[in-house]
């Protein structure tokens, strides 16, 4: 894929050049920009499609080429087979702003803007839109949203006491953050419909040194690294569960990419299931290689060393 064009004027200049608004889509393809693990036998994949196309610019004075995102999908396949469940439509055009909060739903961030500001990871990102979606019953419930103030009360010593039984609590955006080791937090009110940002504090503090966290009416659970080990807790700081990754290093897999996926964990590219008793399996399922660069999709490496592929062929948008 080409360098996207990133200057380009109008041509009708002082160099009279003629037909110079015409645009010629020489290639197409696809960006699978995440995914999400809804049970052994079906991944859910953050598509978006591009165009390549030609096109005359007069600040080279010649033709030029430049990428246009003209779509997203979400596509659920099986990652042991060639096989696509289903399509479905991506109303939010924002396929790489969301996180997973259980089995079979996402939070989506759209209409998004970022303002990075790396003295103070809280301030990086705003969101004027959020929304739930079920990517199994394909519903969408729109949110109230208010991501510009923040939240910094003590919502961990309410849930012990019983009194935080409406809220779901979801982080997002742990790339950046997670270097300077401030988590970004997200309250979902399931009984006002609202999302707000929220600052561990008092109490709550630890909670901001978790990659990422699952929280519930009856169940908290911390996911993070420490000394080279992945770890699980509880509340009480208790470790549920500990692995020790090889083969991968700090950044790639304990501070960029290291979150749950309902009942599975993602630790860099590799996906490991987490069983009833809450023990992390002692290999991975499977890992997930997302093509960003060339040809684009996503590429499935088994156990067995099977790799299973879902290029812009199985992608497709019809």
């Amino acid at each position: 894929m080409a360098v996207i064009a990133l200057v380009a004027f109008a041509c009708e200049g002082m160099w009279g050049c003629m037909g110079c608004s015409d645009e010629k889509v020489v290639d197409q393809g696809v960006n699978v920009q995440r995914f999400a693990v809804l049970n052994d036998t079906t991944l859910a994949l953050f598509v978006e499609y591009w165009d390549e196309v030609e096109f005359y610019s007069e600040y080279i004075q010649g033709q030029d080429e430049k990428t246009n995102i003209v779509d997203s999908k979400i596509v659920l396949v099986n990652p042991y087979k060639n096989v696509v469940y289903n399509v479905l439509n991506d109303e939010n055009k924002f396929s790489g702003n969301w996180t997973q909060i259980s089995d079979s739903a996402v939070f989506y961030f759209s209409d998004a803007f970022k303002k990075i500001n790396y003295s103070n990871c809280n301030d990086a990102h705003y969101y004027k839109k959020a929304s739930t979606r079920n990517l199994f019953k394909d519903e969408e419930e729109l949110l109230n949203v208010d991501t510009t103030t923040f939240d910094s009360s003590d919502y961990f010593t309410r849930w012990k006491d019983g009194g935080l039984k409406d809220f779901t609590i979801a982080i997002s955006d742990i790339g950046l953050c997670k270097r300077f080791r401030q988590g970004t937090f997200f309250l979902y009110n399931h009984k006002q419909k609202t999302i707000s940002k929220w600052i561990p504090s008092g109490n709550s503090a630890w909670i901001a040194e978790c990659n990422d966290i699952q929280w519930t009416e009856n169940k908290f659970r911390c996911l993070n690294e420490k000394n080279g080990k992945i770890q699980i807790s509880d509340e009480k700081g208790t470790i549920l569960d500990s692995l020790a990754v090889k083969g991968c290093g700090r950044v790639e897999c304990f501070e960029d990419n290291l979150r749950f996926y309902g009942k599975y964990i993602g630790i860099g590219k590799q996906v490991y299931k987490i069983s009833e008793v809450e023990k992390i399996a002692a290999e991975p399922l499977f890992e997930v290689d997302l093509d960003l660069w060339s040809n684009g999709g996503a590429y499935i490496h088994l156990n067995n060393g099977e790799l299973i592929s879902f290029t812009k062929e199985q992608l497709r948008r019809d």
